[in-house]
């Protein structure tokens, strides 16, 4: 399980059409509702689920400026796969059996040792 701490300020959706930008500065960032107090990893994790594959570019650039926190960004991706039940994708139904065979294992060994 991903560590909840320490908290930082976030944006939460750092996309372009977020960003004000003149002569070739950043003036302005708008669009701050989903802002607010999260783990230090959440600024990366949003960013990659927001923007999905569509804006590579920009997740390029953004990684140059962000720390890269992979870990957090995969684990919210297969939250988000197993929030679509019953309809999970190929990732989501692989999950979805881990976890039962999981708590098979669990209870299993539980009544075991009983």
């Amino acid at each position: 399980m991903l560590s909840a701490t320490p908290y930082t300020f976030a944006h939460g959706d750092l996309d372009v059409e977020n960003l004000i930008v003149k002569d070739e500065n950043l003036v302005g960032i708008i669009d701050w509702e989903v802002s607010g107090y999260f783990p230090v990893w959440w600024e990366f994790t949003a960013s990659g689920l927001s923007l999905g594959e569509a804006n590579h570019a920009w997740q390029l650039l953004l990684l140059e400026h962000i720390e890269d926190y992979t870990e957090a960004y995969e684990f919210w991706k297969d939250c988000y796969r197993l929030s679509k039940l019953p309809d999970l994708d190929e990732r989501g139904a692989v999950l979805w059996d881990d976890l039962e065979s999981e708590k098979s294992s669990s209870s299993d060994s539980n009544t075991s040792v009983r």
